[in-house]
């Protein structure tokens, strides 16, 4: 369960929903480090599953940036292999019946520009016709090291999201440089903003309560939200530490 996450998880349920009412939306959750932003997604995930949506899911890597399409493919790739082969050849079949040439190149294939625009299409009308069957919603962790290929192919997804029964829901890590990269940038810039916010008080005694069963001491709640500064990773931490459960100032 997420603490202290009403006003995010009401963006994100909107998102979800838009899509399934045919019209999406782009959302782009900023944050630091251990601020719940993965959390986030976990649980806009689960409800657009429940919902009955497609669920396309990346996490980009640093040490993977230059993999040209590596995240396309991690999005792409896992639903067609899955695909029976009627519903393979339905969703090929904008492409001529073959994979979408971002999808059937090597990772460190770099496209010429001429062939860049083409790719970016195939991908565009492969998930409009995936869509046109079940609504889909697309989740790409730490977009700040995505691979510029698939950040192009974003751009261009959530530039037409509205027309498409698909919503976009990213996350950026505040203070990383690669936030400032241009397609970052504009990406972040044509979506929906939304803070992955510091706990508060009720949300603190929530994790704590969560964790062991049962309420906090006030001075052990009091000192868990000042060490941490509401960020939940270390508030979690904070409230690990006591290990013995002993819910006091004395069990840190």
């Amino acid at each position: 369960m997420l603490h202290g996450r009403d006003l995010e998880l009401r963006t994100l349920r909107d998102a979800v929903a838009r899509a399934a009412d045919g019209r999406g939306t782009a959302v782009v959750v900023g944050g630091g480090v251990g601020t719940g932003r993965t959390a986030l997604l976990d649980a806009v995930a689960v409800a657009a599953g429940r919902a009955g949506l497609t669920v396309l899911r990346a996490a980009s890597a640093l040490v993977e940036r230059d993999f040209e399409y590596g995240v396309v493919r991690q999005l792409f790739d896992p639903l067609l292999a899955a695909a029976g082969a009627d519903a393979r050849g339905r969703w090929l079949a904008a492409s001529g019946g073959s994979l979408p040439a971002a999808l059937a190149v090597e990772p460190l294939d770099r496209p010429e520009p001429h062939d860049q625009h083409g790719r970016v299409r195939e991908l565009q009308a492969l998930l409009a016709t995936v869509g046109a069957e079940r609504p889909v919603l697309v989740l790409v962790d730490d977009l700040q090291w995505a691979d510029t290929a698939s950040l192009q192919w974003l751009n261009r997804l959530v530039a037409r999201v509205a027309e498409l029964p698909v919503s976009f829901v990213g996350t950026t890590l505040h203070g990383d440089p690669g936030a400032g990269r241009p397609p970052v940038r504009g990406l972040a810039a044509a979506a929906v903003p939304l803070r992955a916010r510091p706990l508060g008080p009720a949300a603190v005694r929530g994790v704590v309560a969560g964790r062991f069963g049962r309420a906090g001491d006030p001075e052990f709640l009091q000192v868990c939200e000042e060490v941490s500064g509401g960020v939940s990773l270390w508030v979690r931490q904070a409230a690990a530490s006591s290990g013995s459960g002993l819910l006091t100032v004395g069990g840190l």
